[in-house]
C-alpha cells in the first residue's frame, strides 16, 4: 500500500505490490504459496515435549490445497485445505501423500535458502539420503540438516 502513497521503502522489506490484486488483476508471476516460522521457544509446549529452547522451531509452507509445517524435532504436518479446512487431519502418517510432502519440503527448502540468514550459509544439506531431501542438480542447500523424523522412523523399521 506505500507504493499508493509514493513513499520510498526500505531495501530490507519483501514486498509485492497489492495494487493489481485491488483492480481484479493477477500478475503472472505472483507466488503461490504463503511462507511463515514460528520459534516457540516461549510456549510451554516445548517444554513439556523436552525439546531444548534452541530447537523450537517451525516453517510453514501452504498453497490453496495443501499446508505444509516442518518442524526442527517433531514429525511433520500436512493438511488437505479443500477437504480438512479444520486443518484436523494430518497425512503423513498414512504415507498416501508423500509425493506432495517431497514437494512441499523442497519448496520450502528453497524458500528458506533464498531468504533466510546467510550467515548460515557454511552450513550444508546431503544431496539424498536419510534426510529425505533430494535437491536436483549440483545445488547446494543451505541452513542446517533438514531432518525428516518420519523418513528416518521408516529406516529404523527396515533395519
Amino acid at each position: 500500500m506505500t507504493d499508493m502513497t509514493g513513499l520510498p521503502l526500505g531495501h530490507r522489506l519483501q514486498r509485492r505490490s497489492l495494487l493489481p490484486l485491488l483492480r481484479g488483476e493477477l500478475p503472472g508471476d505472483w507466488r503461490h504459496n504463503v511462507v511463515t516460522d514460528w520459534d516457540y521457544r516461549f510456549h510451554g509446549v516445548g517444554e513439556r515435549l523436552g525439546i531444548p529452547p534452541h530447537r523450537r522451531r517451525a516453517w510453514m509452507i501452504r498453497d490453496e490445497q495443501f499446508k505444509y509445517v516442518h518442524f526442527l524435532d517433531l514429525p511433520p504436518m500436512l493438511f488437505d485445505l479443500e477437504r480438512d479446512p479444520a486443518e484436523l487431519r494430518n497425512l503423513v502418517p498414512n504415507g498416501t501423500h508423500q509425493d506432495i510432502v517431497a514437494h512441499k519440503r523442497l519448496e520450502l527448502l528453497e524458500w528458506r535458502m533464498a531468504h533466510e540468514d546467510p550467515s548460515r550459509s557454511e552450513w550444508r544439506y546431503r544431496r539424498t539420503g536419510p534426510s529425505g531431501v533430494n535437491i536436483p542438480g549440483n545445488r547446494t542447500a543451505n541452513y542446517g540438516q533438514w531432518r525428516d523424523p518420519v523418513a528416518e522412523g521408516a529406516e529404523e523399521s527396515a533395519r
